[in-house]
């Protein structure tokens, strides 16, 4: 029940950071800025999971960052994308099974790793991006896979975009294994008590929905025996909630928390 407490703690904190984003640029399309609106939505989806077991709201959060990132992408110069913004949306869009975020994402994404980006984190987003958002066949991929060999061999993303272009199930697995017990061991040296970072209290606590979006996207494509132990089967089950109308993330309030100068959302009975 503590532990709880302090997922709803942080989750409260979420919510007025994240009104206070959103009131204070309303119309801005800075990249710190959606990074920080994508995690926050994540976050709270996290959270409510976590809380009730309803990956209904897990969706339903997820919806809106996905919403804000393909925003800020549509009137974005490529010096304005790094890694973490495509990242995020990219992987979220996964878990919704939305294939035309994942396609857009792709379309929109530059072809050329920004500055600021690992290499291997960009090539690894890159070859996720064409295989599953653009189609393109595994062929294509292999100059771009051999480079991510030939620099992060020995990591787990390496591993997880080879496993999923020779549709090799085991592969993956072990991989996805590897990336849910890193995410464990990040969370155990921030702690996971009063003193950790609201976004650890809240991620360190499930699988990183990186592995949960890998896990959809190789059931989807049919690849036998891809799986990972730390993964809930509740995170796996389809998207169920539909998207939201334009411009819905600007204008998102709690259901629970009021945003401040607005009527409080009305919810409809069950």
């Amino acid at each position: 029940m503590e532990s709880i407490h302090f997922v709803a703690r942080a989750a409260r904190g979420a919510v007025d950071e994240l009104y206070a984003l959103l009131d204070e640029a309303p119309g801005g399309y800075r990249s710190d800025d959606i990074i920080r609106v994508a995690t926050l939505f994540r976050m709270l989806g996290v959270a409510e999971f976590l809380i009730d077991s309803d990956v209904g709201s897990l969706h339903y959060h997820q919806r809106h960052g996905v919403q804000a990132g393909l925003d800020f992408l549509r009137h974005a110069t490529p010096d304005d994308v790094t890694f973490p913004v495509l990242a995020g949306v990219f992987f979220d869009a996964a878990c919704l099974d939305d294939r035309d975020a994942l396609s857009e994402i792709a379309r929109l994404a530059p072809r050329q790793a920004h500055p600021r980006d690992d290499e291997g984190d960009w090539l690894y987003l890159r070859i996720a991006m064409d295989a599953v958002g653009l189609g393109k066949p595994p062929g294509d991929l292999q100059p771009l896979l051999a480079r991510l060999r030939e620099i992060a061999a020995e990591s787990h993303r390496c591993a997880t975009v080879d496993g999923f272009l020779a549709r090799d199930g085991d592969r993956m697995s072990a991989a996805l294994e590897a990336m849910c017990r890193q995410h464990e061991a990040d969370a155990c040296v921030d702690g996971l008590d009063f003193f950790a970072s609201p976004a650890t209290l809240i991620f360190g606590r499930t699988a990183p929905l990186e592995a949960v979006a890998w896990l959809k996207l190789a059931h989807a494509a049919g690849i036998d025996g891809a799986g990972a132990s730390q993964v809930p089967p509740g995170l796996l089950g389809p998207c169920a909630e539909p998207v939201p109308p334009p411009g819905a993330w600007r204008d998102w309030a709690h259901r629970a928390y009021p945003r401040p100068g607005r009527p409080k959302p009305v919810v409809a009975a069950d």
